[in-house]
């Protein structure tokens, strides 16, 4: 053996003591099936700035951290990118960057050990192949973007060859939905439709995606049979294939109006491919967010509207989403370099409203991150399961008291006027179809600001009754409508009063409350004012709601009601007198009053509130997926002087007749990370106290919450009952908050037992304590009832009694 051989021998030995082999070629054949080499024309250094090239070059990071690469020093104008990190893994892809700070993206992060590839359209045609597998065909400019797609990759200096690995892509299965979105860049930029198949694939959902985007572009532009770009490729496209949908998304300078002249086009188109139309309600991006919310009102309205005129009940609210996130986590940035068009973050918050809205995918804890941070995924996910669950809270469609929302139990209800008919050639604008019967505006969410605005509601008459079924018994909290007028002959709405009353019968009328006018707003020739009435108390039960017009000024010659829109903000229940009947066995807290002690307040602000001091047996119960801050649960806090003083907080209900009680259930917050990212957590312990009269109390027993994210109360459940009137629940806890959403006591009407004569102990037999007791009785040293222990009947405790009870504690004697 030669020094060499004895050499390598050594060195092999040596390794494999040491459980360490490392190789520069593994032994194995690739994993995937295709393995493509390409040759590299250059590195580090500005690209051709000429057109389609067809060069091909490498950008290196062979440091310890990223490294930023910017178009104004290579040249990225009219190239396409591959992005790989340190193990040689795809993560981006992208084309044409440019710069300036109204450009959306004008240069690329290279990951530490990572490496970008850029070329030419008119480079190696297998190298756009893989580019068209990793971008899937999308619409791309501007910006670079997370892929999906699995492809490796690597290069050699020495040999100057690119290798990419991949798998040829899969055609889609029989069960794969098709979507075509047609839009713009609010659509195809950072490609919200590829992180959309990658949520719902995370899902176990295959989707398939296609594109009919274009810069800029307006729906009437796809529906202009004549306009050279958009309205030949939604014609070509819409032919191409058969869709199972096709989403819609507008310019952001589109009102309804606009919308609709191009949706009126798009539908038959639509429907004649067998796809159903839905709808991507955009988002703002305008300056100060204030002025963006006024500006995201205003889209979801349009949307809100085109949903309504075709019967769409798709929406992936992605405007909302934005507006959530920015309230709730002003950290992520929602906006890219220009600051108009959406971030990477952005791009995969709206995809999961997609995804949500689209698809019935709850987003949250979905394993596809876009190569984001785990803890700002959750967050994102949370924004867009709130945007489609709950919606954002825009002023002008949701009413909040303190921390406290109400959502409008209005909303798309049917119901009836007392008004006639608006008829003339501004046919659009009448609330009454054909029938006789309303249309629904008044009820479709959607504000409208001038008098010939398609949201108008009009009638026509001196006064005006609507009369909303709200489809169920409701707690009504508050109420707007408007008015629009002093134009075209429509009174000015200064000169109309409105009135708001509730009733469980549509017969027996309850006035709202006062009703107060908002200040006039002017636009072009007509004036809009808001009426509004906010409840005083929680005992407005309604079935139905009245709204009455009045024109209050005689000169006026014109009666018609110009209204757009009311609102009915509140909260369902099964309360409809407050004094329900509640079975035996069932839970007699139900809307009992109770006390509390432990509430966190500072100065007179109480965050958390007990609204009404009916929070906590309105059965209404927040679920396992509810955030500290949800509207059900009422905020206890170990920092109080009253757990200072009691070592606990406390709720104290009165179930008003003594009951005998065998299940008590604390409904508490879960440890989801909503809560526990706030620093919320399950509640330790509660105790279970009964009491008669309200003063001396006796422990039931106590029961631990679960301490998981799937579990929203501590019940106790017991073999035995006892009595009680009162009933009290104290909680204590190691963390700060306690956050409770609702208290139960569960069982049957207390009946006193029948008096057994000489059971003085009360255990239902005759022992030796009991006569021991009654002797004692006789003595004065022990209390008893008289009934309880005269057993020969004179009506009074003596001698005999005790010793008639001792001789039948030994079967001597039988008591009657």
């Amino acid at each position: 053996m030669n020094k060499m051989k004895k050499l390598t021998s050594v060195m092999l030995t040596l390794a494999l003591l040491l459980g360490v082999l490392v190789m520069a070629v593994p032994f194995s054949a690739s994993a995937y099936d295709n393995t493509k080499t390409f040759t590299i024309n250059g590195y580090d250094k500005a690209l051709p700035n000429t057109g389609a090239h067809s060069n091909i070059y490498v950008f290196t990071n062979t440091g310890s951290s990223t490294k930023s690469i910017h178009t104004d020093t290579y040249k990225f104008e009219t190239s396409r990118f591959l992005v790989f990190d340190g193990n040689g893994k795809i993560l981006e892809a992208g084309a044409e960057l440019y710069s300036g700070s109204s450009k959306p993206q004008s240069h690329i992060d290279i990951p530490a050990g990572g490496f970008v590839v850029g070329f030419g359209a008119n480079a190696n045609a297998e190298l756009n192949t893989i580019y068209g597998y990793c971008v899937e065909d999308a619409y791309v400019r501007y910006e670079t973007f997370h892929v999906a797609f699995d492809l490796k990759g690597s290069y050699n200096k020495s040999t100057n060859k690119l290798t990419l690995e991949y798998n040829t892509p899969k055609a889609p299965s029989a069960n794969s939905k098709s979507f075509l979105f047609v839009g713009n860049s609010c659509t195809y930029f950072n490609s919200n439709p590829l992180k959309f198949k990658a949520i719902a694939a995370a899902a176990g959902q295959e989707v398939e995606v296609y594109y009919c985007t274009i810069g800029s572009a307006y729906l009437v532009n796809f529906a202009d049979p004549n306009h050279e770009t958009c309205g030949v490729q939604f014609r070509e496209d819409i032919a191409a294939r058969k869709y199972d949908y096709v989403v819609l998304q507008d310019n952001s300078g589109a009102d309804f109006k606009q919308s609709k002249k191009g949706a009126d086009v798009l539908m038959p188109f639509i429907k004649e491919n067998g796809a159903t139309p839905i709808l991507y309600a955009r988002y703002a991006s305008t300056s100060g967010i204030d002025a963006r919310e006024a500006k995201s009102y205003e889209h979801y309205r349009n949307y809100a509207q085109l949903a309504r005129e075709y019967g769409i009940d798709m929406i992936a609210p992605g405007g909302d989403a934005m507006m959530i996130c920015a309230r709730k986590y002003p950290e992520i940035e929602m906006f890219a370099q220009d600051r108009s068009h959406h971030s990477v973050e952005a791009s995969y918050m709206i995809a999961c409203c997609y995804a949500m809205a689209y698809l019935g995918i709850d987003v949250r804890g979905n394993s596809y991150t876009a190569g984001l941070p785990a803890a700002t995924v959750a967050k994102l996910q949370e924004c867009a399961y709130l945007a489609c669950t709950e919606g954002y809270a825009y002023p002008q469609i949701s009413y909040t008291e303190g921390d406290a929302r109400y959502e409008n139990i209005a909303k798309y209800k049917p119901y009836t006027s007392t008004g006639k008919a608006y008829v003339n050639e501004s046919h659009y604008l009448t609330d009454t179809g054909a029938d006789g019967q309303p249309l629904g505006k008044l009820t479709d969410t959607a504000y409208g600001w001038t008098g010939d605005d398609p949201a108008v509601g009009a009638y026509s008459g001196k006064t005006l009754d609507i009369v909303i079924d709200l489809e169920g018994t409701h707690v009504v909290r508050a109420a707007r409508t408007d008015l629009i007028g002093d134009s075209w002959g429509i009174p000015n709405p200064n000169n109309m009063t409105v009135e708001f009353s509730v009733s469980t019968d549509k017969v027996n009328w309850k006035s709202l409350g006062t009703v107060t006018k908002s200040a006039e707003t002017v636009e072009g020739d007509w004036k809009q004012r808001f009426f509004n009435v906010s409840a005083n108390n929680f005992d407005n039960v309604a079935n139905y709601v009245k709204v009455t017009y009045k024109n209050v000024d005689e000169s006026v010659a014109n009666n018609f009601f110009w209204s757009s829109d009311i609102q009915v903000f509140g909260y369902k229940t099964n309360n409809v007198d407050n004094t329900p009947d509640i079975p035996d066995g069932g839970n007699q807290a139900q809307y009992k009053s109770y006390t509390t002690t432990g509430i966190y307040s500072d100065s007179g602000n109480t965050p958390y509130p007990d609204e009404g001091g009916k929070t906590l047996t309105d059965t209404v119960i927040a679920d396992t997926a509810a955030s500290y801050d949800n509207v059900a649960f009422v905020g206890f806090n170990s920092h109080t002087s009253d757990y200072a003083r009691d070592g606990y907080a406390s709720v104290t209900v009165d179930l008003e007749e003594v009951f005998s009680l065998d299940k008590f259930v604390a409904r508490v917050s879960t440890d989801n990370e909503y809560t526990t990212s706030a620093g919320v957590h399950v509640i330790d312990n509660v105790d279970f106290y009964v009491s008669k009269d309200g003063t001396n109390w006796t422990k039931a027993g106590s029961a631990v919450p679960s301490a998981t994210a799937n579990d929203t109360n501590a019940t106790l459940t017991l073999s035995k009952p006892v009595a009680g009137r009162y009933v009290q629940y104290r909680f204590s806890s190691d963390t700060s908050w306690m956050m409770v959403s609702e208290v139960e006591a569960y069982g049957a009407k207390y009946v006193e037992p029948d008096t057994m004569l000489g059971d003085l102990n009360g255990n239902e037999e005759i022992d030796a304590v009991d006569y021991s007791l009654l002797k004692r009785a006789y003595f004065g040293a022990y209390t008893t009832d008289v009934v309880i222990g005269d057993v020969n009947g004179n009506d009074e405790i003596d001698a005999v009694d005790y010793s008639l009870l001792k001789r039948a504690y030994f079967g001597a004697y039988a008591l009657s």
